[in-house]
């Protein structure tokens, strides 16, 4: 503990011997097994992650029984992980007998998060009887529904909760370790696990559309009582297609499965098939638009006449110090996307265009387009041909090298191939079952599984306490 923080460091060690030889890692892992276990509710852990490659911090949840068999049967609820190859990233995942990194059929989910290994941030559980949500600071990204089996869904028991720092492994260790960052910290400031709240009710749910569709719920009643269970299918009209729902950390499915615990309306967000711009026309402003520039390179964006209007300042010495981008895209390898745009500028001046990981390293997804824009308004029609597949990606606009100022309208970006292209699941790669292990590395025999050696007690105080 360090100025009421938990501190878990993983050193480089060069004189240690484990069972299986050389030790050149020392670090830990804290389990709630046998103190405490929960069934649904809310867990919230605010944390800083280490850096470097090798790195693979952890919160994360296990079956406290196993009632349905050894992992991954009983299940696995990953609330945050993270590896140090893949910086300003964090993964959700859930294992279970049907969805495994063993078998190739991991759910999960990823997101990019502002420098987590500097800045504190929250990680987030909301887990109930049809349904669980992660999500950062709280803004849900990943969902996982209960469909019906214990195969699919043994998050019906309660589960214990664990926090470690493991050091290579067969994720975090992908492309090796850099030896060179150690000692590395995961700092955590506190967890607090919140039970779940029935509520009052009635609640009331409205459904509602954006774009040409409409949205069926079933059970249709006036009003629900709270945590009962609803379904939502949103239904597009022919030639359009459902993209999302406006309910934050939704499902990014036609049918979704929620617990009702307010009142709310379910919106839906239809768009032509293939389209991925919400608001291209920019009639909502900048709503969905992602502005950024460098502090050396100041720029104003605003919408003027259904036209995003740029203006840089001071020019800098690269394009991309100054952006306007749409983030939200997943693109697969192999698919291509059209880019069709209207400009219109005071004098001729360059842009470039690209598509990117919305996450570090920010590498471009397809061939970049850098090319001057003529004086007045002018059409523009791109192709890119996905190269990578990133399911955290977004479009982005440069043009932070000259000052000439310029309207930006009609923005679409369309998938014109494969038509009916899958879209990928986000999951991390394949990787060893865990066995529990001590602080050295050390696999733990059955006897000493969920051994503890501090105990909170109810007015507060902790005490040590001998093996279970």
């Amino acid at each position: 503990m360090e100025d009421g923080q938990l501190v878990i460091t993983a050193r480089r060690e060069d004189t240690l011997t484990c069972w299986y030889g050389p030790c050149k890692f020392t670090s830990a892992r804290l389990v709630t097994r046998g103190i405490a276990s929960w069934l649904y509710g809310r867990v919230d852990v605010r944390a800083k992650l280490p850096r470097g490659t090798g790195t693979w911090p952890a919160i994360w949840m296990l079956a406290e029984r196993s009632p349905y068999g050894s992992w991954p049967a009983s299940g696995e609820i990953d609330i945050m992980e993270a590896v140090g190859h893949e910086p300003g990233k964090v993964f959700a995942n859930v294992h279970t007998k049907a969805y495994n990194h063993v078998d190739g059929t991991s759910e999960g989910a990823a997101t990019a998060v502002a420098d987590p290994v500097a800045n504190w941030h929250v990680y987030s559980l909301e887990w109930g009887p049809d349904s669980l949500f992660i999500g950062v600071d709280g803004k849900r990204y990943y969902r996982f529904g209960n469909q019906g089996t214990w195969q699919t869904w043994p998050f019906d028991q309660p589960f214990h909760l664990l926090l470690n720092l493991a050091v290579g492994g067969g994720w975090g260790g992908a492309q090796g370790i850099d030896t060179t960052v150690f000692p590395q910290e995961f700092r955590v400031d506190w967890v607090r696990v919140h039970k779940i709240d029935r509520g009052d009710g009635p609640y009331t749910l409205v459904p509602a559309a954006t774009g040409s569709g409409r949205v069926a719920l079933s059970p249709t009643k006036t009003t629900y009582d709270a945590l009962d269970t609803v379904i939502a299918t949103a239904l597009p009209d022919p030639g359009w297609e459902f993209v999302r729902w406006k309910r934050a950390g939704a499902a990014a499915r036609a049918v979704d499965t929620l617990l009702v615990d307010h009142s709310d309306t379910l919106e839906a967000v239809f768009l032509p098939n293939g389209e991925r711009i919400e608001n291209g026309d920019f009639s909502h402003g900048l709503a969905g638009w992602w502005a950024w520039n460098d502090a050396s390179v100041p720029t104003t964006i605003s919408v003027v006449d259904g036209q995003a209007c740029v203006k840089v300042q001071a020019a800098g010495e690269f394009d991309w110090k100054s952006q306007l981008d749409w983030p939200g895209l997943q693109l697969t390898k192999g698919e291509t996307w059209e880019l069709s745009y209207r400009t219109d500028a005071v004098a001729s001046r360059p842009l470039g265009v690209l598509l990117v990981m919305h996450h570090e390293p920010h590498t471009a997804l397809a061939t970049p387009v850098r090319l001057s824009l003529p004086a007045g308004a002018s059409n523009r029609t791109h192709r890119f041909a996905i190269q990578t597949t990133d399911s955290l990606a977004r479009l982005e606009f440069d043009f932070g090298t000259d000052t000439t100022s310029f309207c930006l309208d009609s923005v679409s970006l369309r998938r014109i191939s494969p038509i009916n292209a899958v879209r990928p699941r986000t999951s991390k790669p394949q990787r060893a079952v865990r066995p529990p292990l001590d602080a050295s590395g050390r696999i733990l025999p059955d006897r000493e599984r969920g051994a503890f050696t501090v105990r909170l007690a109810p007015d507060g105080t902790s005490k040590r306490v001998s093996s279970p």
